[in-house]
């Protein structure tokens, strides 16, 4: 009675809840037993102005949803599926026949069901579904959208955590078997575009040369040793672009305001370029794509030890 109880009170409180990486993960881990693809999981957290629960109600509006479950699909079975997309065993026998009342009667929705189960997770249950959560958003946020796939990297995980670290190392191989490259047509200057862009965050100077005053000494752990170092799609003459071949790879009618032809973009990512600040010489100039900003894109003024992100570049055109 305790536990549907809580539900209960949790069902009251879901309006108030904001979507998030790990929330809505969840919320595909339930619905569609598989891992969400980065276009989806960007558009539902970073594009959709809609609350966690509207998601979930909108979910059932998808086709992927509607072939999952068509119309006169039973509420057992429904209930049946959620949890083993979730724990891969069945409900107890009180617990199926709790939320098949309560679905037969209209008392709740589907989507109110899968929240109240994804949030009363306990114990083995809480292990696998945080299992699962960590490969699908890391299959995400890696820039995969293969659907298949995104449903084969759930299979065999288990409330052992060793299964999930060898499906995300599994993951992190095949990115890094992925280089690749994007060239621009107008400047003939070619970008990385690999996963590392949307991961990798490096300082212009390291804290410790910061500190010590060596403010032009780029190197160590820094985003000039890390394109230096760069060996992608058969090239070796990477390096750390300048603002204006920032700026040239920028399209003010994008959010966020890369180009298009870009497979790695991530959102609010602020870039540095090579170039100090002029009016300080304790900072460097980088570039920030942001969907927020009515222009798209906006310089900035930093710390050379602030870490960002570095989107390393070849060919001539420095300006």
């Amino acid at each position: 009675m305790k536990k549907i109880i809580l539900i209960l009170m949790f069902l009251t409180t879901l309006h108030a809840e904001l979507a998030t990486n790990e929330n809505v993960t969840k919320l595909y881990v339930a619905t569609f037993d598989r891992a969400p693809d980065a276009d989806g999981l960007n558009y539902w957290v970073n594009q959709s102005t809609l609350a966690l629960e509207d998601i979930a109600t909108s979910f059932f509006e998808q086709t992927e949803t509607k072939a999952l479950y068509p119309e006169g699909y039973s509420n057992i079975d429904f209930i049946n599926n959620i949890y083993i997309n979730l724990f891969a065993h069945s409900p107890d026998q009180d617990g199926l026949t709790y939320w098949q009342e309560r679905l037969d009667t209209n008392q709740i929705i589907k989507s109110q069901f899968i929240l109240a189960i994804i949030n009363g997770a306990k114990d083995d249950d809480k292990s696998i579904l945080d299992n699962k959560t960590a490969v699908g958003l890391r299959f995400a946020e890696g820039g995969l959208t293969d659907i298949e796939s995104s449903k084969i990297v759930m299979q065999g995980i288990t409330a052992d955590s060793t299964t999930s670290d060898a499906m995300i190392q599994a993951i992190n191989e095949a990115l890094g078997n992925v280089s690749t490259t994007v060239t621009d047509s107008l400047t003939g200057l070619v970008w990385q575009d690999n996963n590392d862009t949307i991961n990798i965050r490096k300082p212009q100077v390291t804290a410790e040369n910061v500190q010590a005053g060596n403010l032009t000494d780029t190197s160590g752990d820094t985003v000039f040793t890390y394109c230096t170092n760069l060996e992608l799609d058969g090239k070796n003459d990477w390096r750390v672009p300048s603002l204006s071949e920032l700026a040239s790879i920028t399209n003010v009618n994008n959010r966020p305001a890369f180009k298009t032809g870009f497979t790695y973009i991530g959102d609010k990512l602020y870039h540095w370029s090579n170039e100090e600040d002029p009016q300080n010489s304790s900072n460097g100039v980088g570039i920030g794509f942001d969907q927020e900003k009515e222009q798209g894109v906006g310089f900035f003024s930093f710390s050379k030890e602030t870490i960002l992100y570095v989107r390393c570049v070849s060919g001539t055109f420095i300006e």
